[in-house]
């Protein structure tokens, strides 16, 4: 590794999909690494076998750096090296961009070395992005994660993660101001870390992401490795999305076992649930003021003309929310009214409507303005 010497690697980009069952909503992630191609094949594959992604790409970050346009298809990618980036300032800055954009990156070892052309540069490290600090690396004990928060959801089905006999991080870092730790290693160094600098997440894996599969001294395949990496992913992400909705509990679901509840789902009344997740149970807001809300039957709660009981007014709208448009206006109960188009010619007469049967009596029944219908359809004047 590199403190011995820097693997070579082949100039070749992956650009492979993996794809994974998945509810109709899927989180899509990406996974650049400055690593020879097997190793990344062996993180694409892990993280792609937890299930918990619709799509995982997987590029060599030291052949080529991605555009924020690249980037902005995917909900959070993964970035780590082994050789140098291509250009680590530009893929800083990209990096930085796209967290700007709402973006979340979660960045693992050695992409914070601080030196040996390693370590990610451009704003992203200058601008305040990353939760730790950067400095060398160390390796050579057998390393086991500690929680600090063992009911945070980045450790959410991490019972254990063991570093192998490398145990290769990032050392000796810390988390920097603003940062929250949720793991550390079993030397005391941080292992598990996320800040958010902007509207976006930033997680931070002090370990080396290639595990046991691709080379003996990596971390432990047996342990919960791949998990900790798809649990980074989904939480800069903004969470997963357990039941489908389309809304993680980070991204605002107050109820992420129930697909029918979610930010902005149709309110149920007289149900006890705050189906939109807005704080307020049935809905119970009167938005326009008029004194009636939504569960009170107001028809149009964007109106403050329009509630039950309002005074039916000639618009061709339902102002008093009976279900029925413009009905005080129908005079004869024959369910024309001058408010209609076309228009009730005599809303006193209840035979007299338009569309009406049409009788030789000497009154256009039908409003049509013609009296009696008198078309002569022999031709001969009668």
């Amino acid at each position: 590794m590199p403190t011995k010497s820097i693997l070579a690697v082949a100039a070749v980009t992956l650009a492979t999909t993996v794809l994974a069952p998945r509810p109709a909503v899927a989180v899509d992630v990406a996974i650049y690494g400055a690593c020879q191609s097997s190793y990344l094949l062996d993180v694409q594959a892990k993280v792609a076998g937890t299930g918990e992604f619709g799509v995982v790409d997987a590029f060599q970050a030291n052949s080529m750096t991605p555009t924020v346009a690249d980037l902005q298809a995917y909900d959070s990618v993964l970035v780590f090296s082994d050789s140098g980036f291509q250009n680590a300032s530009m893929l800083g800055d990209v990096l930085a961009d796209y967290m700007d954009g709402g973006g979340g990156v979660v960045m693992a070892t050695f992409a914070f070395w601080n030196g040996g052309g390693l370590g990610i540069d451009g704003r992203l490290r200058t601008d305040g992005y990353l939760c730790y600090t950067v400095d060398s690396q160390s390796s050579g004990n057998s390393l086991t994660l500690v929680p600090d928060d063992p009911n945070h959801e980045l450790l959410d089905g991490v019972a254990n993660f063991a570093g192998g006999s490398s145990s290769y991080h990032n050392s000796s870092i810390t988390t920097v101001p603003g940062a929250t730790q949720v793991a550390h290693w079993s030397n005391n160094q941080p292992l598990v870390a996320y800040i958010e600098p902007t509207d976006a997440i930033f997680v931070g894996l002090n370990f080396y992401p290639p595990s046991s599969t691709a080379r003996s001294d990596f971390w432990d395949a047996s342990t919960d490795g791949a998990q900790l990496m798809a649990n980074a992913l989904l939480y800069s992400a903004g969470g997963a999305d357990t039941d489908g909705d389309g809304w993680s509990e980070l991204a605002g679901d107050c109820d992420d076992e129930d697909p029918f509840i979610y930010p902005g789902a149709p309110e149920v009344c007289d149900d006890g649930i705050d189906s939109n997740c807005d704080g307020i149970v049935d809905e119970l807001d009167d938005n326009d003021g008029d004194g009636y809300s939504t569960c009170d039957g107001d028809c149009d709660d964007s109106d403050d003309t329009r509630f039950p009981g309002a005074p039916e007014v000639c618009d061709h709208f339902d102002t008093d929310c009976d279900g029925q448009v413009d009905d005080d206006f129908d005079l004869d109960a024959d369910g024309w009214s001058e408010c209609d188009d076309p228009v009730d010619c005599d809303d006193a007469d209840p035979a007299v409507y338009p569309g009406a049967p049409e009788a030789c009596n000497g009154i256009d029944a039908d409003c049509d303005g013609v009296i009696d219908e008198q078309d002569d359809e022999a031709h001969d004047g009668w």
